[in-house]
């Protein structure tokens, strides 16, 4: 399956990076790390995310993360 995302998702994320990096260099890195990851994880095993609309699944980040 080919993962999609919408485009508040990628503001949201976008947003997510500038506030680490004004907090924290190094959480920002491990905050994209983690995205990047959890992605990955979601479009190869979509069935593992609950389906919240249609296809559109949720998936929640690793602590420390909100």
């Amino acid at each position: 399956m080919k993962l999609r995302l919408r485009s508040v998702a990628e503001a949201d994320a976008a947003e997510a990076i500038r506030w680490y990096v004004e907090q924290k260099p190094d959480l920002a890195s491990r905050f994209l790390e983690a995205l990047s990851v959890t992605l990955r994880n979601v479009e190869r095993s979509p069935a593992l995310y609950p389906a919240v609309d249609g296809e559109m699944r949720r998936a929640l980040f690793p602590k420390p993360f909100p």
